[in-house]
């Protein structure tokens, strides 16, 4: 048995396992894409009057984001429709996109 024969197997394992890894990082978006087409939404958050935590739950959005939709709605005032939310810091098209199903403005 050549002496390098269990190092050249374990980094054909180690190879492997990154390799695996690095293809379950790629389908992730994908994964993500069909499952949103999947959800039934079954309630809506008045994104004008929920508090941080309660915009929490809603797809794209944690504490710092929840938190900066409460400040610039304080400060600018209540929010027309959906695509009015990306006045604020980190929410871009692909949040805004998510939000559409899940939230009202009355």
């Amino acid at each position: 048995m050549n002496p390098r024969t269990p190092t050249i197997a374990l980094l054909l394992i180690t190879a492997g396992m990154l390799g695996a890894c690095l293809i379950a990082m790629l389908r992730q978006p994908v994964a993500e894409a069909e499952l949103a087409g999947t959800l039934e939404v079954t309630y809506r958050i008045d994104a004008n009057q929920a508090d941080k935590d309660t915009l929490c739950i809603l797809p794209r959005i944690g504490p710092g984001i929840a938190q900066r939709i409460v400040d610039d709605r304080q400060a600018k005032g209540p929010f027309q429709d959906v695509e009015d939310m990306a006045r604020v810091s980190m929410v871009g098209e692909k949040t805004v996109a998510a939000l559409k199903p899940w939230v009202e403005f009355d």
